[in-house]
């Protein structure tokens, strides 16, 4: 019995994966089509709408998503980008440097060009914080005093000797905690950017 051959029209190759040769394969894996052609043919609009489930509130992207929650589209062979962002560029242009692509919605698959905004670094922090998503106080995760307490133990503090020790026993947490505390290291409220 011989070697197979490439199940491609006239191709000769020999067959590796999925009963074509090395080349076609890759072709239908980067383009979906073995001859490489499909690419070529469907605009990136065309095909990045295909991949959206419209609502009447957000439009979903149905397809690749990275481990954040956000798209990924390649809206040509060899390049990658978030999908919100391609959508800001379809309906607004360019992104100017040092600028992303923030969510009204906080809906990190949502493509829908009027739930996104253009921000820095410092607003997406702002609007972060603004919308209480932030882990701060309380809500972090290693948190083991609740913002009532902090403040309780703040107001308590007076400097006498002996009531770190005894607000860490009376707390179940360490003397480097409540100095911590005391020396405003921890569960500063959360810096609100101008």
């Amino acid at each position: 019995m011989g070697e197979r051959i490439c199940m491609v029209g006239e191709c000769e190759r020999p067959a590796r994966t999925r009963g074509w040769c090395q080349m076609h394969y890759k072709r239908w894996w980067k383009t979906g089509d073995p001859f490489g052609t499909l690419e070529r043919t469907i605009p990136p609009q065309t095909r990045f709408w295909s991949h959206v489930a419209k609502s009447e509130t957000c439009w979903t992207w149905t397809a690749a998503r990275n481990s954040n929650g956000y798209g990924n589209f390649s809206p040509m062979t060899g390049s990658w980008s978030l999908a919100h962002r391609y959508s800001w560029e379809l309906e607004h242009g360019a992104i100017p440097r040092g600028l992303w692509v923030l969510h009204r919605c906080d809906n990190p698959p949502c493509v829908r060009p009027a739930h996104l905004f253009l921000g820095d670094h410092q607003s997406n922090v702002a609007d972060m914080i603004s919308k209480r998503r932030h882990m701060h106080g309380e809500r972090h995760w290693k948190a083991t005093l609740t913002d009532d307490q902090v403040s309780d133990i703040r107001s308590r503090l007076t400097g006498q000797r002996g009531e770190i020790v005894a607000l860490a026993q009376e707390y179940n947490v360490s003397r480097m905690a409540i100095q911590h505390i005391r020396d405003g290291q921890r569960r500063a409220e959360p810096t609100q950017f101008q």
